[in-house]
């Protein structure tokens, strides 16, 4: 038990010298919110990242045509039962949307993989619509196939690997 505590201090000190020799360099800059419970970082190549990703979204705003009206997308959203309101929303919001990228978010378990599932059915063989999707669930339930493609985050390091990353992207939307 002794030799499990000398170890974790040591690790937990070794921890400790790598991030203050990290934020000493300027590789990882703390990230100051007020509503955080702990200090976060970030990096100049995650600021980076995240900045090319809104000026896609500011420059893909009202820029396609809607895949379809509201009402064809409210009758679409409510094909799907098993889906809450804010999931039909999402499902309704996607479809009628004139804007190239949208951003689904919400807490762990909402149902956003759900919502996504169902949005790929929704949109089906539609060639001009394509949906990416970044981590988690959606990634782990291999809702890879026809439309649905890397995330903004592999579009943004060139990561497409060839493929029209210009439809949807799947900040409008939100499960909660």
């Amino acid at each position: 038990m002794r030799s499990a505590v000398v170890w974790a201090t040591l690790l937990i000190r070794k921890i400790r010298g790598n991030l203050s020799a990290r934020l000493a360099s300027g590789e990882f800059q703390v990230v100051e919110r007020s509503h955080a419970p702990a200090r976060q970082f970030t990096t100049a190549r995650t600021i980076e990242a995240e900045q090319e990703i809104l000026r896609r979204v500011r420059e893909g705003r009202n820029q396609v045509q809607p895949l379809t009206t509201r009402a064809e997308a409210i009758q679409i959203a409510e094909q799907h039962p098993h889906l809450n309101r804010a999931q039909k929303n999402v499902i309704e919001d996607v479809l009628s949307s004139s804007d190239r990228i949208q951003g689904i978010q919400g807490y762990a378990g909402v149902g956003k993989t759900t919502a996504l599932t169902a949005l790929r059915s929704a949109i089906g063989k539609n060639k001009s619509a394509r949906m990416t999707t970044e981590a988690g669930e959606a990634r782990k339930k291999s809702l890879e196939g026809p439309g649905l493609y890397p995330g903004l985050a592999e579009l943004t390091r060139g990561r497409d690997r060839g493929r029209d990353l210009t439809g949807i992207s799947c900040p409008r939307c939100s499960i909660r």
